[in-house]
């Protein structure tokens, strides 16, 4: 399809999932919960970091589910586990401003914090919901969907999601377009990638990932 006319995407809601898987679980990074806090607000100062937005959290006593939680409000949120380390973002832009690389930052904190700590795959999600413009919401949908079962009722569109196997620097990869639930009359987009770790560098992860969103977009006939 010609750039000129294809549709595009008014975005209106969007967001960034990424999950840092450990080599193996790390059993004594809460050993001591002042000095990894100590270390971590020392290296993400420069991030107007407080005190107030760290917290840790015991769970409910199992060891999945304690975290040390690092959170700046309505931009972006880190959770430190024993086995990886997630940070989700609704305001993508704020893990990179002003030469400042928040996800290699964070990963890079944390693996320093214990001597031989590595990671062994990166989990990353984007999605956007948007209103879609220069055509019709139903019909884009539809060109992904090449058979739609009869005698349930009218149709009104039809959502898809792909699955791909391992390339490059990728172990595998996801793609679902569909009806949006979060903004009236528009479409959905989710990218879920799982990117291998001797192959992509936690520096160069923003970078490889938001490429990789921006050549989907492309390659589904949609522009943003």
């Amino acid at each position: 399809m010609d750039s000129a006319t294809q549709p595009s995407l008014d975005v209106r809601q969007e967001r960034f999932w990424l999950q840092a898987h450990f080599l193996s679980p790390m059993f004594d990074l809460f050993k001591d919960i002042p000095a990894l806090s100590r270390h971590l607000f020392n290296e993400l100062s420069r991030y107007n970091l407080r005190l107030t937005n760290m917290r840790f959290e015991a769970g409910a006593g199992s060891l999945g589910e304690a975290f040390l939680r690092i959170s700046w409000p309505n931009q972006a949120d880190v959770w430190i586990l024993l086995d990886r380390v997630e940070i989700e973002s609704v305001y993508p832009q704020f893990l990179r401003f002003e030469e400042k690389d928040l996800i290699s930052d964070v990963l890079r904190t944390v693996a320093g914090y214990l001597p031989d700590t590595s990671f062994r795959a990166y989990s990353v999600t984007q999605e956007v919901h948007g209103s879609l413009v220069g055509g019709s919401r139903k019909d884009f949908l539809a060109r992904f969907a090449y058979s739609v079962p009869e005698g349930l009722g009218p149709t009104l569109g039809a959502g898809v999601a792909f699955y791909f196997g391992a390339d490059v620097d990728q172990l595998a990869v996801s793609v679902t377009l569909d009806f949006s639930r979060a903004i009236e009359g528009g479409i959905f987009v989710q990218s879920v990638v799982l990117y291998d770790a001797s192959r992509v560098t936690s520096g160069d992860l923003q970078t490889v990932s938001r490429s990789h969103f921006v050549s989907l977009f492309d390659r589904i006939g949609l522009t943003r």
